[in-house]
């Protein structure tokens, strides 16, 4: 038989030593003991005693609290040491700080008083003799119970302080006397007599607007025959009440009144024309061609009207149906009564 020996070659080893690093069963690897935290506090039994002893003081390091202060990194604020820098380049005019007493103030120096060593403002005193320059302060009410007599009297005390108040005040301060300023809404100074003045001139315009629009408004016929009927209202209020048969004013308004019914009506009408274009007055034209047709109306052609119809023959329908219906009607009345 042959055997052939196999010799673990470079890349099985590398591999066998990888695995070993990290099975959990490798005999080689010690495991580590964890160490107790040191409290630094000893503890001996001797004889049934137990004896806690602590750290030796006197081998215990002292630490120097100002030393260190010093020997520690110094923080600067970089506002506070802009703000030292800005006042390092003010100084007190006429001497350094030690010359002015040495109190540090970089403002500078105040004026003097030759009256007292108060460098403030001089204060407001009262005159000799003065109540003082504060204002007058009301009186206590007095406290408990009062009578009625106090009470008022104490009222009238108060009204005539008020009073003697008011009359030490100038005129011109209190605005007595004072002329009253108008003003418009935009707080314009006006004179409100001019405005009245003004306000009423608008209204007549406008109301002779107004009555202007009414006359154009309506015809001019209906506006002379109105004013002509207050004429006559007038006059006849001026009348004494009773009425007679000889009022001259009744007679000719009864004459001059054309009645539908009077067969005198179209004489009288032609009448009056004719005196009236005689007497020079403007007449209406009238149509003077031949007779134009009938209509229910009876409503004459315009004198422009050249003659033609140009109906669509209703009137004359209607006026032969008339006919008809009236022949027919006078034909069965005689059929009626022809037997009698």
């Amino acid at each position: 038989c042959v055997c052939v020996c196999v010799r673990p070659t470079m890349s099985t080893n590398s591999k066998l030593e990888y695995l070993k690093r990290y099975m959990s069963d490798d005999p080689t690897k010690k495991k580590r003991k964890k160490k107790k935290p040191r409290t630094g506090i000893k503890t001996k039994a001797v004889g049934g005693l137990v004896i806690h002893d602590d750290n030796d003081g006197w081998m215990a390091p002292v630490v120097d609290e100002a030393a260190a202060a010093e020997e520690a990194p110094m923080v600067v604020d970089p506002l506070e040491a802009e703000e030292q820098q800005r006042r390092k380049k003010f100084r007190a005019i006429g001497g350094s700080d030690e010359e002015d007493g040495g109190d540090g103030d970089n403002s500078p120096p105040r004026r003097a008083r030759h009256d007292s060593p108060d460098n403030s403002p001089p204060r407001r005193r009262a005159a000799a003799g003065g109540a003082g320059l504060s204002p007058p302060r009301r009186e206590a009410p007095k406290g408990g119970l009062q009578s009625v007599a106090e009470v008022r009297a104490q009222a009238e005390r108060d009204r005539q302080r008020e009073l003697a108040l008011l009359a030490k005040i100038d005129a011109e301060e209190s605005g007595l006397g004072a002329q009253t300023t108008h003003r418009d809404k935009h707080g314009r100074r006006i004179n409100p007599r001019l405005e009245r003045i003004k306000q009423r001139e608008e209204e007549r315009k406008a109301e002779e607007l107004l009555i202007k629009k009414m006359e154009w408004g309506r015809g001019k016929k209906q506006t002379e025959s109105r004013e002509k009927r207050l004429r006559e209202e007038v006059e006849e209020m001026a009348k004494p009440f009773a009425r007679t048969a000889d009022d001259e004013d009744l007679n000719r308004r009864q004459r001059d009144e054309l009645r539908p019914e009077d067969p005198m009506a179209a004489y009288m009408a032609n009448k009056r024309e004719k005196q009236a274009v005689a007497s020079g007055a403007p007449a209406r034209p009238r149509y003077k061609g031949p007779a134009a047709p009938p209509n229910r109306f009876k409503i004459p052609p315009g004198y422009r009207w050249d003659g033609r119809d140009r109906s669509n023959g209703f009137e004359a329908k209607l006026f032969r149906t008339r006919s008809e219906r009236s022949a027919w009607k006078n034909a069965a009345h005689k059929w009626s009564v022809s037997d009698m």
